[in-house]
């Protein structure tokens, strides 16, 4: 497992518009996590909410959503999760 930075585009829900973030990728990670901010600036509406267990143990519950996430020429409609600042 591994971690490194990308750059990629978050877009709003009907893919009309995008926002270019740099991100860090978690070779383990099973979710994309996105500051709620940018994911409320783009419209982004959370579904549903699910609880996470931290790498120190701790529990969380963080709202989900959908959106579009666009990266090396490639669009894909994921969950995102509404992270922390």
């Amino acid at each position: 497992m591994g971690t490194f930075y990308v750059t990629l585009e978050i877009g709003d829900p009907s893919g009309a518009r995008y926002r270019e973030i740099r991100a860090l990728v978690d070779t383990g990670a099973s979710y994309t996590t996105v500051p709620g901010s940018i994911l409320k600036e783009l419209g982004v509406e959370p579904h549903t909410a699910r609880q996470f267990v931290l790498a120190d143990g701790r529990r969380i519950e963080r709202p989900v959503g959908r959106t579009w996430v666009r990266f090396d020429g490639l669009e894909e409609v994921t969950l995102v999760v509404f992270g922390e600042e």
